[in-house]
C-alpha cells in the first residue's frame, strides 16, 4: 500500500500543478487579448483620437501597467510611435494600420 501511495500522491500532485498552470496561462492569454482589443478600440474610436499620447492612453489603465507593459501591449495590439510633427520630442501612439502614409 505505502508503495501505491508513494507513486501515485506525487503523480496526482503533478497533474494538479499543471492543470492549474495551464489555467493560468490561459488566464494572462485572455486578459492580454482584452488589453490589445481595448487598446485598438481607444486608437480607433475618432478621427481626432488616432493619434494619441502616451499619457493619455495611460490614464484610461491607471496604474494597472507598468510603462514597459503597457507600451508592449500597444505593440501587441499593432501601435506604432510616430514623432511630433512639429518637432517637440513628443511621440504619438496610433494603429499601423491608420497610418500607412506615415510609414517610410
Amino acid at each position: 500500500m505505502k508503495l501505491i501511495e508513494s507513486i501515485f500522491v506525487p503523480v496526482l500532485i503533478g497533474f494538479a500543478a499543471s492543470g492549474a498552470t495551464i489555467y493560468v496561462n490561459e488566464s494572462n492569454r485572455q486578459e492580454q487579448g482584452n488589453v490589445e482589443e481595448t487598446l485598438r478600440y481607444l486608437l480607433s474610436y475618432k478621427e481626432d483620437w488616432k493619434l494619441r499620447s502616451f499619457e493619455a492612453i495611460q490614464q484610461y489603465f491607471g496604474n494597472t501597467y507598468t510603462d514597459v507593459e503597457l507600451k508592449k501591449h500597444l505593440v501587441a495590439a499593432g501601435a506604432l510611435r510616430f514623432p511630433d510633427d512639429e518637432k517637440h520630442g513628443k511621440y504619438w501612439w496610433g494603429l499601423r494600420s491608420n497610418h500607412l502614409d506615415r510609414l517610410k
